[in-house]
């Protein structure tokens, strides 16, 4: 079994086990909402990470939409499970 079989089973196991995240609805884009935390220092881009898949990637990204937050085109910043993660910990913790 090839490293990206693998990690394609631990990924799909660990969505299976873990239960579906309910978010808040926002009153703002995502962008929006990443610009301003970023803006009041209140969270750190990650580094940036080359994806090993990027020459193979779908004709339907839009590439100037996908930097916000991982900076690389893997997907739109609105749909990023990363990002939408850290805004719902921020309102939960109620720093937001």
């Amino acid at each position: 079994m090839s490293p990206t079989q693998v990690a394609l089973m631990v990924s799909t196991i660990k969505k299976s086990f873990s239960p579906k995240r309910k978010f808040i609805k926002l009153n703002e884009s995502v962008d929006i909402i990443l610009n301003v935390l970023l803006d009041k220092d209140l969270i750190e881009l990650p580094p940036i990470v080359q994806h090993h898949f990027l020459n193979g990637i779908s004709k339907n990204y839009i590439f100037e939409e996908f930097y916000n937050y991982h900076r690389t085109p893997v997907h739109l910043t609105k749909i990023c499970r990363d990002i939408r993660n850290i805004i719902q910990d921020l309102i939960d913790q109620r720093v937001v």
